[in-house]
């Protein structure tokens, strides 16, 4: 286990939770009351490589960004999930839950196809999912370059190619609420 007892006010620890063992970079912040993952420590990478295939039942509305438009992910309770500053090319999409967040472009093209509806997409990407393994409050650097904050009852996901090889190397934070509300189970041949 790595153990980082010089990084004030964080406190190193180990979980083991749902079969894993996690010897995931995990500290808790005092003053936040989160433990902060690395989203790239193997173990976890492990866990979502091999955990259920999940598709968006629910269809997005979706509009290009503007350059430097500053988008606030607000989760159905009420919390701010995270932070991101949309570039060039990024696309605002938003779920029924009137959650939104910023896409790339390139990412949103290719996991997303327009319905007969204007404005309004379908989903076609694949995401692994695991429940939040601590069961307390947590957050990742995201690939955005923010923080992404998650309550005990998250899920934590990586994208995946459509028979669910290849996850995407970025995991992110999904409210367990809007999970299942917008989120369906597929079988793969694995």
């Amino acid at each position: 286990m790595r153990l980082f007892k010089n990084l004030f006010p964080f406190k190193p620890c180990a979980i083991v939770a749902q079969g894993f063992s996690f010897s995931i970079f995990a500290c808790y912040d005092a003053q936040m009351e989160h433990r902060i993952i690395d989203r790239h420590d193997p173990e976890l990478t492990a866990a979502l490589a091999t955990a259920p295939v999940y598709r968006k039942h629910a269809r997005v509305s979706a509009r290009p960004a503007l350059p430097g438009e500053e988008v606030v992910t607000i989760l159905s309770d009420g919390k701010t999930e995270t932070r991101n500053i949309a570039r060039e090319g990024d696309w605002i999409v938003r779920n029924p839950s009137l959650e939104q967040y910023v896409v790339n472009g390139k990412k949103f093209l290719s996991r997303y196809v327009p319905t007969l509806v204007e404005g309004e997409y379908e989903a076609v990407g694949r995401c692994r999912a695991i429940e939040n393994p601590f069961k307390v409050p947590i957050s990742i650097m995201a690939a955005w370059g923010s923080l992404e904050f998650g309550d005990p009852d998250c899920m934590i996901a990586d994208t995946c190619a459509p028979d669910g090889t290849q996850i995407g190397g970025e995991p992110y934070l999904i409210d367990r609420e809007t999970f299942l509300a917008e989120m369906e189970e597929i079988k793969t041949a694995d």
